[in-house]
């Protein structure tokens, strides 16, 4: 499959206003239709009068966003989004956050553990302290983001299309030629918290769905590693999924012009963007639900998140500008079960 990354927003707390949303998203593709999808929405884009442009998806109005959404819909298609109102946000709350996520690293390191692996915690530790708030928080919603497209992808594709999950080509949009910091945010802090969220945290497998295609990424022990027994216990055959070779086999930085993935998130994610903050009309929106999919009970379609606590709208919120939206796009998700 293919999954495209991009974010929009400044995530930082606004200077005038008591809502401000920025969010991250990934649009995941079938292999079964990407060439489908990315020559159709060429033949759109000449449809706009910007054959063989670059598009940016804030530029377009209402009735463009309605008609890729449109152009969209037949696919087996999902597109995932994490967002975070920064007028919510405290910042000495993040920065409590941060430094309480650091501490975490390395409070599980004993005298028995190998020299190579306590300086690699360490080295972790260390650079996660020395982020800045705004990149701490892309980090955060980052790391989010790539393990609901994990949660959400690897079940709904195991009924539907289980062949595309034995390849993940990730993706993302890179903001420079030159390697920005966020782009090193993945190498240094991302890729090493989904790992241990892997093993912590396993993907559910249902029984019935089939996983065939994706067993190339589970690994095997005999032993839990020594820093991950806390978790996870201390004896036994123990299992998880291999992330280093489930994102590191096939990921990639490109400019947004390089791919078209890379323009068509741009427009979903500028889309719930704008629309959160009350920048784009519910006609250039209302159909964005159907390109996403159920997420687990209790939890929302547009995950939410905040670093005072969970955020879930619910009635009664309706003074929360963009609890409409929300609630629309989580009634008309895709259904996960066939």
């Amino acid at each position: 499959m293919q999954i495209f990354i991009d974010e929009s927003g400044a995530f930082i707390p606004p200077s005038n206003r008591t809502h401000y949303v920025s969010c991250a998203g990934a649009l995941v593709i079938p292999e079964s239709c990407y060439r489908e999808v990315t020559k159709g929405f060429k033949r759109l884009k000449h449809f706009w009068g910007c054959k063989g442009k670059e598009i940016k998806g804030s530029q377009l109005n209402e009735k463009q966003v309605n008609e890729l959404i449109i152009f969209l819909m037949p696919y087996q298609i999902l597109f995932e989004v994490v967002g975070i109102d920064m007028g919510l946000e405290n910042q000495s709350v993040i920065l409590q956050h941060k430094l309480a996520q650091a501490e975490k690293i390395t409070e599980n390191i004993t005298q028995a553990h190998l020299p190579g692996l306590v300086k690699d915690l360490q080295e972790l530790q260390m650079s996660i302290r020395n982020l800045s708030d705004q990149l701490y928080i892309q980090a955060m919603i980052t790391v989010r983001l790539t393990e609901n497209v994990l949660r959400k992808a690897t079940p709904y594709f195991a009924q539907r299309e289980p062949l595309t999950l034995g390849k993940f080509n990730w993706t993302v949009d890179a903001k420079d030629r030159v390697r920005t910091k966020y782009e090193k945010l993945w190498m240094k802090i991302v890729f090493p918290f989904l790992q241990t969220i892997s093993i912590t945290h396993p993907l559910p497998l249902v029984e019935g769905f089939d996983y065939s295609a994706f067993q190339r990424f589970h690994k095997f022990l005999d032993e839990p590693p020594d820093y991950l027994r806390p978790h996870v216990g201390s004896t036994g055959r123990f299992e998880y999924v291999d992330l280093d070779k489930l994102l590191g086999e096939s990921f990639q930085f490109l400019q947004s012009h390089d791919k078209i993935g890379l323009q068509i998130v741009d427009i979903l994610i500028n889309a719930i963007r704008r629309a959160m903050n009350g920048n784009l009309a519910s006609s250039g929106w209302d159909g964005i639900g159907r390109l996403t999919v159920q997420a687990e009970k209790g939890n929302q379609v547009i995950d939410l998140i905040s670093f005072s606590g969970p955020v879930t709208l619910s009635k009664g919120q309706e003074q929360v500008p963009y609890w409409r939206l929300v609630r629309h796009v989580q009634r008309f998700a895709k259904k996960m079960l066939l």
